[in-house]
């Protein structure tokens, strides 16, 4: 099987498993107003629109090697439940070699020669971080969260993990107390 239908079916199966530990929770809960249950919801419903863009790439093979190597080693790293070498891998991606990862132009008062160096707008021939286009934020973030949600899904040592929020709420999901 091709990395890409790896990633694909390890991502796909986490989202499923996403959505029936929200159905786990009680009725009276899913109905409830409560900031939790409705931002979690939200969240799943929004991760699995924007991971359509990566469902897509990945069967029509469209997916530079930088970023299907780092989506890889996010799987395998989230499979063998070392949340904290993801969350690294997620980083090292995100921001990339980027001196200005969020689009500055301008540095100072006075415009400098060696600008185009700087911005990675302007420098055209290597690809400064993954997040060029909207599509691959969006999907790379939605993976971000999934980390996040594997991890309290597939609890390890505290070593392994990043602490992201270590009060449970039974509004995020059943397992683990939320």
């Amino acid at each position: 099987m091709a990395v890409e239908d790896r990633i694909c079916k390890y991502v796909q199966q986490w989202m499923k498993e996403w959505e029936e530990d929200l159905d786990r929770r009680p009725d009276a809960m899913k109905d409830s107003i409560s900031g939790a249950c409705i931002n979690s919801t939200y969240a799943f419903e929004q991760t699995k629109r924007n991971l359509v863009p990566l469902y897509d790439r990945l069967k029509h093979r469209q997916i530079s090697d930088e970023l299907l190597t780092g989506l890889w080693m996010m799987v395998q790293a989230m499979r063998s439940r070392n949340y904290l070498h993801a969350n690294d891998i997620y980083l090292k991606l995100a921001i990339g070699n980027a001196p200005w990862p969020i689009g500055v132009t301008s540095v100072g008062i006075h415009e400098r020669s060696a600008r185009e160096k700087i911005s990675h707008v302007m420098n055209s021939t290597s690809h400064a971080h993954i997040m060029n286009d909207e599509a691959t934020r969006k999907y790379f973030q939605g993976m971000k969260r999934l980390v996040t949600i594997v991890q309290r899904l597939y609890p390890t040592d505290p070593s392994r993990s990043v602490d992201y929020d270590p009060v449970p709420d039974m509004g995020k999901g059943m397992l683990v107390g939320g």
